[in-house]
């Protein structure tokens, strides 16, 4: 990314912030099910909620390396050493989404700001790509737009708590806003077929899917690498070098 000067951003169901930690930008971050590095009161969203509205930091590893557990379930044996709300004396929860939250029970103080960052980003995509429609760059030709959005998706896998979804949707959205555009263009014309076709339409999104389990694309321009995360951006930054 870095190399290429290429506009990104980061949209992750990972609650771990290795993305933080290996230097991404936290403007271009969107971690959609929040993140283990902060705690935040449980009582928050409920009707029964204390004064305590924010985020915290997370105890640091010595405090909790220091709470007692029982070895063989991994359960805390001494609640009073867990982090508490400072306001109403709760036990403390991660900042993570579960899944029977709700988004009224998650601390809107990161999520809030990030998803509003992440559709800034995905609307410049779209306005670019209802552009290119309008007006294909002449090296490309009229045939032959390139894609507005790159979709880099690393083992999201297939389950319900992926962000396969997303992915099938913008793409779904970034196509139809491509024909939306073409369509316009072709209204009034003579012997034409209705709405046109979209046999060999080009791609406003195309989606690279890194994944060892089931790496199925939609049909189109878009690139299945059924391998690890490691192994497949190893092997995508080496076809970059090459220019391949």
């Amino acid at each position: 990314l870095t190399a290429l000067s290429l506009d990104y951003f980061v949209f992750t169901s990972n609650i771990d912030g290795y993305f933080l930690r290996a230097g991404f930008d936290e403007n271009r971050l969107y971690e959609v099910h929040g993140s283990t590095d902060y705690l935040q009161c449980p009582s928050f969203g409920r009707d029964d909620a204390c004064t305590n509205t924010g985020l915290w930091p997370m105890a640091s590893d010595e405090v909790l390396d220091a709470v007692a557990v029982e070895p063989t379930t991994n359960t805390c044996t001494e609640l009073s050493q867990l982090p508490r709300c400072s306001a109403c004396g709760r036990t403390a929860r991660p900042h993570v989404s579960h899944i029977t939250d709700l988004d009224e029970n998650m601390v809107p103080d990161r999520k809030g700001p990030a998803r509003k960052r992440f559709g800034e980003f995905i609307d410049s995509a779209m306005g670019a790509n209802s552009e290119v429609c309008q007006s294909p760059s002449p090296s490309q030709g009229q045939g032959q737009k390139g894609p507005s959005l790159i979709i880099l998706e690393v083992g999201s896998g297939a389950s319900t708590h992926g962000l396969r979804e997303e992915s099938g949707l913008l793409i779904r959205e970034m196509s139809r806003e491509g024909r939306r555009e073409g369509e316009g263009e072709s209204q009034g014309g003579e012997g034409g077929e209705e709405g046109g076709s979209d046999e060999g339409a080009d791609e406003g999104a195309v989606v690279i899917r890194v994944d060892p389990g089931v790496c199925d694309v939609p049909s189109g321009a878009h690139v299945a690498l059924k391998t690890g995360a490691h192994h497949g951006l190893c092997e995508l930054a080496r076809r970059l070098r090459l220019g391949s």
